[in-house]
């Protein structure tokens, strides 16, 4: 074996030990991670276009929750609610519910979404986790290798 395969080989243990250390830890503390769900909403083809929205946000958080992590879908909290208060009520409940998440799961397109994007400014500006979900990709469709992944590089970072 080359001096480089032995510390590959040394650099894998390592990162494996690490992760067996937080998954201890995590099952220790029983801290499961709550991932808020972001994306469109609003649509320029009306209630059609809500109804697929909201579709989507309830099909990503259904694989969050699968995933064996909690799943914060505010696209459900309030489907349908439209002119029982102000877009911007809804949108400030939704950033104190966020401030209280570990990550924040960006849905394919949210930079269609003006209040996707102040929720993704907010999560950055508390140091939130942001995901995005275009990421599954990279792991065969697994949102919990994605979510697991990411929130183990913010913590060792």
């Amino acid at each position: 074996m080359t001096d480089e395969e032995a510390e590959i080989r040394a650099d894998y243990k390592y990162e494996c030990a690490k992760d067996r250390k937080l998954e201890a830890e995590m099952k220790e503390k029983k801290k499961i991670p709550i991932i808020y769900i972001a994306g469109p909403y609003r649509s320029k083809y009306g209630l059609p276009g809500r109804i697929l929205n909201i579709y989507r946000a309830r099909k990503l958080a259904k694989r969050v929750w699968a995933a064996g992590y909690y799943a914060i879908c505010p696209h459900m909290n309030s489907a349908l609610m439209d002119g029982v208060a102000p877009d911007q009520q809804f949108l400030d409940g939704d950033i104190e519910i966020l401030k209280k998440c570990d990550a924040i799961l960006m849905m394919k397109g949210f930079r269609n979404s003006s209040g996707a994007i102040e929720e993704r400014e907010q999560a950055s500006r508390a140091g939130i986790t942001i995901i995005h979900e275009i990421n599954d990709r990279l792991y065969g469709g697994d949102i919990g290798a994605v979510i697991k992944n990411r929130i183990r590089m913010e913590r060792k970072g």
